[in-house]
């Protein structure tokens, strides 16, 4: 499911991803120049889709990438997500990114 999103997020126009396939299971991305909580609050309030925003304990990470004042977006898929929550991920920020 890991390479369904990171894929199907970088096919997304306005969308950055920073991660690559790893084991982790872990997909870090931004939805233009929005706030990465205010992603993250969106998915959860409208979508009931749980991902976390802001710089998750990596300052020097994030001064590396530009996205200090940003955060990002990071959602973890592992063996037990499906597809559709994958699918549903990318409609929603596909939707998300329409109003951005």
């Amino acid at each position: 499911c890991q390479n369904l999103l990171l894929q199907g997020l970088a096919s997304i126009p306005n969308v950055t991803v920073y991660s690559t396939p790893n084991k982790s299971g872990i997909v870090a991305f931004n939805v233009g120049k929005m706030d990465s909580n205010f992603v993250a609050d969106h998915l959860a309030e409208r979508h009931n889709i749980i991902v976390r925003g802001g710089l998750q304990c990596a300052p020097l990470m994030h001064q590396y990438l530009g996205t200090t004042s940003q955060g990002v977006v990071r959602a973890s898929v592992s063996c037990v997500t499906t597809k559709r929550e994958c699918y549903a991920l990318l409609n929603a920020i596909t939707n998300l990114v329409k109003i951005a």
